[in-house]
């Protein structure tokens, strides 16, 4: 067993360098005795530095490989791991055990793919939980933070001791078992806390389908007090601009969005209504096409309308907006030149996003803010 396993409370060591390897640019390290965790189990190796160097990765092999950025020099190593860090991956990792077991208690939906992040870890279930039920499931595991209970781990060095109640089989020893009473017994190789009270809280910040059903998106402990902060101060600056308190914040967001639809659909019913003047007005011509730079924001259905009312009169058109901070060039040509048009805009040197279309109907994204002038000579 690792001896972060035996000894988790040590952060501060000294020990023997047994063996450095340069591989690239980094430096495999090798110690007589290790107390970091590598990488694991869905758990982050622990950040800290040997001989003030800092380490970059920790592998899991036998014996741990320590990835360091530069050569730690002399044959001793003055060891430090990152408490703080070692400590809220701890929580996340003694958390998504109790939220696993109380998902498969409370509704039968077992865990796969579990995944410690910042600043939210992820679990996968494979049953879909509705809102209801994702409520009773974070209401239950505050319960269980609350109540305190031990978090234990046990080695099991024969296989014959191996509890027959553990939801899949093991055919190998030692097997650690870590257990919270009552709650959950599993095999792991993590690093935990001793007591749920350590967790601080959990909230369950969102949900994503996925083809075997849903990943959930928490937080426990510093995280997730970190998370719950930057939310409120979202909260907080939407109710300064909206003038209003929290309890009549969603309501008002919902009728700005609201507004919003409305304002768009009559600006687009007014654009119709007088385009035909404004293309007119706001039409370039160069030696092979006609063209026109939409100087304010649309969407791509006005710009198509743009396209449609110069196509009417010429076989040559294109057309471009900015659209965030790339630009949207639509390129007709019956000629076919409309891909001859794409390479001649690569070839200026400018990124290209996501192109798509045909020989005679191109649409090309180029990741840059353009202006008139940038499109009226990729015209000529």
């Amino acid at each position: 067993m690792h001896r972060y396993i035996e000894s988790p409370k040590i952060f501060e060591f000294e020990t023997q360098i047994t063996e450095v390897k340069q591989v690239g640019e980094l430096f495999h390290v090798n110690l007589a005795e290790s107390y970091y965790f590598p990488e694991a189990g869905g758990q982050p190796a622990d950040r800290g530095t040997i001989n003030g160097v800092k380490i970059v990765q920790v592998i899991d092999q036998h014996p741990i490989v320590h990835v360091l950025e530069q050569n730690p020099g002399s044959a001793s190593a003055k060891c430090i791991i990152d408490k703080a860090y070692r400590l809220e991956n701890s929580r996340q990792h003694t958390g998504q055990h109790i939220l696993s077991a109380v998902a498969l208690s409370m509704f039968g939906a077992d865990s796969s793919s579990f995944k410690i992040a910042e600043p939210y870890s992820t679990v996968e279930l494979n049953k879909k939980l509705v809102r209801e039920q994702l409520d009773a499931l974070q209401l239950r595991v505050n319960e269980i933070i609350l109540e305190n209970i031990p978090v234990t781990s046990t080695i099991i060095n024969d296989l014959e001791n191996i509890p027959s109640t553990l939801r899949h089989s093991y055919n190998f020893v030692p097997l650690r078992l870590v257990q919270i009473n009552n709650i959950d017994t599993c095999p792991c190789c993590g690093s935990h806390v001793q007591q749920t009270g350590e967790l601080g809280q959990c909230s369950i910040f969102g949900v994503e389908p996925v083809k075997t059903g849903m990943k959930l998106y928490f937080s426990f402990g510093l995280s997730c007090l970190g998370v719950v902060r930057n939310k409120l101060q979202i909260v907080n600056k939407l109710c300064e601009q909206f003038t209003c308190g929290d309890d009549i914040l969603v309501k008002n967001v919902e009728n700005a969005v609201q507004n919003v639809k409305f304002l768009t659909k009559k600006f687009n019913d007014v654009f119709k209504k007088i385009s035909p003047l404004w293309i007119t007005q706001n039409t370039f011509k160069t030696q092979q096409y006609v063209g026109c730079f939409i100087d304010f924001t649309c969407e791509s259905a006005d710009a198509n309308f743009v396209v449609s009312t110069l196509q009417k009169e010429n076989a040559k058109v294109i057309v471009a907006f900015v659209d965030g901070n790339a630009t949207n060039i639509t390129v007709c040509d019956k000629e076919g030149g409309a891909e001859a048009m794409q390479k001649k805009i690569e070839e200026k040197g400018f990124k290209m996003g996501k192109c798509g279309g045909n020989a005679q109907r191109r649409t090309i994204i180029v990741e840059k803010k353009l202006t008139k002038e940038n499109i009226t000579q990729i015209a000529e």
